[in-house]
């Protein structure tokens, strides 16, 4: 899974979204980033 944010290209396994609507991804570096969906949908 990819997503671009603020134009940077974020590549990253989807892990799911948790209750409070915000998206977890694990990325390559082994670290979890959690994304607000409204940063996603912009």
């Amino acid at each position: 899974m990819s997503l671009n944010i603020n134009s940077k290209k974020i590549i990253g396994k989807f892990i799911g979204i948790d209750n409070s609507g915000q998206i977890i991804l694990k990325l390559n570096t082994e670290k979890k980033k959690i994304f607000n969906v409204g940063d996603i949908l912009g």
